[in-house]
């Protein structure tokens, strides 16, 4: 599987994790966070064998006069996947892909969930 393949098969993983359980959704698009740490899934050996990567947050930031949170995509050093395992050992903190998240606390889980669906999209359009 190429590198591309394998990123987007990993952020596909991720979305339908994240997106049936209104926790990690939260944790996902929440800016009370600290840079650097795990997002989305939690950490266990099962989820990070099997989606073989992770979303990590970053810096919270203002943005066109709005607060934003970057967040990261990243590999796993237990992947399942060879692609995505390889990429780990070279660097397991490598940003595979990028988006921006805007933060909303007054957001309710719709519009939450909206804002997970945008990272994952996000993702991907920069895999391009």
């Amino acid at each position: 599987m190429s590198g591309k393949k394998a990123i987007q098969a990993a952020v596909d993983k991720l979305f339908e994790c994240t997106i049936k359980s209104k926790g990690r959704i939260e944790t996902l698009v929440s800016g009370a966070t600290t840079p650097g740490s795990r997002a989305v899934p939690a950490r266990n050996s099962k989820d990070d064998t099997a989606i073989g990567a992770r979303v990590d947050n970053g810096e919270v930031y203002k943005k066109d006069g709005r607060m934003v949170k970057a967040v990261f995509l990243q590999p796993n050093k237990n992947a399942e996947n060879r692609t995505l395992r390889t990429m780990a050992e070279k660097n397991s903190h490598q940003n595979l892909a990028f988006a921006e998240v805007p933060i909303e606390p007054e957001a309710d889980d719709q519009k939450k969930r909206e804002l997970a669906k945008q990272i994952f999209a996000d993702f991907k359009k920069s895999l391009d």
